[in-house]
């Protein structure tokens, strides 16, 4: 697959147009086409899962952090050919991107020019991401956190998000250790929404529905209403039916969603799959 190059900001802009979607932080493909330990501190990253980023606060590096409300608001996705699609409040942008051992460099980052309302932080956000020179994964909590460190000695710290990719099943792990695991784990995905609607594909069979994320970020339910098709023999749709509608708390963990059925009673895995546009000939692409 061959790498497409931005020469400047000219052109970069010209491509927005054609890639405001991913900018917004939607890679994900249409449905149909396709409890661990944590560690005390921040590892360098080595890699950065395509996954959607959601700003949690800013470090001006003087002691003065900034929480930020409206997190879904200011975004950033690493895609895997080297570009990365930016939400900053009414403005949409995109960058190429580096990493090498921990140390992230941006290339020009192009913007639309909107006008934000006065309370914006979209030029705090762009300002701050032209100043980036690390990328750590702070695994403290309970989901992973992308901390990119700046030259001032602040840092812009963000949360993984449910939303922005199509989450492709992989397996699941009893309280047992019995896996169960799909034969083409496209037959079976969720697709979370910004809005608080979820679909799914299950097997044969398609779901709509809703989700809801605790105060605490980790609870978790999810309703599903689905057609009644019967699927073909050896199908494993109900089962994975049971294991998402009887979820009660989630993390996100090295660029991989698990849902847990209460009282140990298993984990089910989930790897984010979606097409990459800034490749030609572009395949859906797993985030594992």
């Amino acid at each position: 697959m061959k790498r497409v190059r931005w020469s400047g900001i000219s052109s970069a802009l010209t491509a927005l147009s054609a890639t405001a979607a991913l900018a917004a932080g939607l890679l994900a493909s249409p449905l149909g086409l396709s409890a661990q330990e944590s560690t005390p501190e921040a590892a360098s990253a080595s890699t950065i899962p395509p996954i959607v980023w959601q700003l949690a606060e800013f470090d001006d590096g003087a002691g003065n952090v900034t929480p930020v409300e409206n997190s879904s608001r200011y975004t950033i996705q690493f895609a895997p050919s080297g570009f990365a699609a930016i939400g900053a409040d009414c403005n949409r942008g995109m960058t190429s991107w580096e990493l090498d051992e921990g140390a992230l460099t941006f290339n020009e980052i192009a913007t639309t020019l909107a006008l934000c309302p006065e309370d914006s932080l979209s030029d705090r956000f762009l300002g701050d991401l032209n100043q980036t020179t690390t990328a750590s994964i702070d695994q403290s909590g309970a989901s992973d956190q992308l901390v990119l460190g700046l030259e001032n000695g602040g840092s812009l710290r963000f949360d993984a998000s449910l939303v922005g990719v199509l989450w492709q099943w992989e397996q699941f792990q009893g309280g047992d250790d019995t896996i169960v695991a799909p034969e083409d784990p496209s037959h079976y995905a969720l697709e979370f929404q910004a809005d608080g609607s979820v679909s799914g594909q299950i097997d044969c069979n398609r779901g709509m529905g809703s989700y809801t994320i605790g105060d605490d970020g980790v609870s978790f339910t999810i309703l599903l209403a689905t057609t009644r098709m019967a699927c073909p023999e050896g199908s494993l749709d109900a089962d994975f039916l049971r294991f998402v509608t009887e979820s009660t708390s989630f993390v996100i963990r090295d660029g991989k969603l698990s849902l847990a059925l209460p009282m140990d009673g298993g984990i089910t895995t989930f790897a984010p799959v979606f097409d990459d546009p800034f490749v030609d000939d572009a395949t859906p692409e797993s985030g594992a």
